[in-house]
């Protein structure tokens, strides 16, 4: 999640990395702009050069340790993700992003309870994030708390009818429920908005299979392993999971 609300306005209307030039080697705002137009461009080892250029003329950019955080999160350090959402928190504490950032973290780490304050804190700054509240979600699924869940994810639709990730949350919470049918339109929903979301074709074949229909659940399948072949051993586990609720 880049941060480009803060002192990023001058950028809004540009399209081409090439089209911005550092004049004035000391201003810290015109590398992290700078910066966030690579990361949109998915360049993101320039972009990390350009936020570390930010914070080496202005220590205190705290929305340049955010956006260094998220491609920190990327390419896997959570360590130096961590470090760097520490630091946006303690220089400005009224920011929500680096509480919903530092949330994923610590998600990934295992940490719910963690993430849940921070989720809660950031819902506070900003109760209208609808992608905090998805966040939310996740963490409630993840203490298997699907009533509640559900009712993030709905708080999240509501605020953003187009969010994937919301929908796709919901349908799991929904599976875990019994109420495939349900699922199956949230995965659909997603999956109409974000065609690459990978989890969503493994759940939604998770629910074709219970359904008892395999045909699709192996076209969702091989659909999901064609976008993250690293979930093939994920994959293998939930099948083998839901072939015990399956009616018989």
């Amino acid at each position: 999640m880049i941060d480009t609300s803060r002192g990023q306005n001058q950028f809004d209307a540009v399209d081409s990395a090439e089209n911005i030039r550092v004049i004035d080697p000391f201003t810290a705002k015109a590398y992290a702009g700078r910066g966030v137009v690579k990361v949109r461009q998915g360049f993101l080892d320039d972009a990390m050069a350009d936020f570390n250029a930010a914070l080496r003329i202005d220590p205190r950019l705290a929305n340049a340790y955010v956006n260094r955080g998220v491609i920190n999160r990327t390419k896997g350090d959570l360590n130096a993700a961590g470090a760097d959402f520490d630091r946006a928190i303690a220089i400005d504490p009224k920011m929500f992003e680096p509480y919903t950032n530092r949330a994923d973290v610590r998600l990934e780490r295992g940490d719910v309870e963690g993430a849940l304050k921070d989720i809660d804190r950031a819902l506070t700054l900003a109760p209208s994030s609808a992608e905090t509240h998805s966040l939310q979600g996740y963490a409630l699924l993840l203490k298997k708390e699907s009533d509640s869940a559900i009712a993030s994810f709905n708080r999240a639709i509501e605020i953003n009818s187009n969010l994937a990730s919301a929908y796709h949350g919901r349908g799991t919470a929904q599976f875990r429920r019994g109420e495939f049918e349900s699922a199956l339109a949230d995965f659909n929903r997603a999956l109409q908005i974000n065609p690459d979301l990978a989890f969503a074709y493994m759940n939604r074949g998770l629910t074709f299979m219970v359904k008892g229909d395999e045909t699709r659940a192996q076209q969702d399948f091989e659909r999901c392993l064609t976008l993250k072949p690293e979930l093939k051993a994920e994959l293998a586990r939930r099948i083998g999971m839901a072939k015990e609720v399956r009616p018989r």
